[in-house]
């Protein structure tokens, strides 16, 4: 069986630079501690746009990325909604 890399790109649009920012700060270090072996992922702001670049050696460590970064985003931006940012 030959094994192939998936790959992913997920943008995600917030809305506002400074929330993108702030969002892009926030998630630098999880992307710089995720495992290289199995998954490699890349974030960059992009105006008020979040591009992650995913890569992954199968279906399970992909979806599990887009979970988490998914979840993570969403979890800030309604944490910011309550604080009134």
């Amino acid at each position: 069986m030959v094994s192939r890399e998936i790959s992913s790109v997920l943008l995600i649009d917030v809305g506002e630079e400074s929330v993108a920012r702030s969002l892009h700060a926030s998630l630098t270090p999880e992307v710089k501690t995720t495992k290289p072996r199995s998954a490699s992922i890349s974030v960059e702001r992009q105006g008020s746009s979040l591009m992650f670049r995913i890569n992954a050696s199968s279906i399970a460590p992909m979806r599990a990325l887009l979970n988490s970064y998914i979840r993570w985003v969403d979890t800030s931006l309604e944490v910011a909604k309550l604080k009134g940012d």
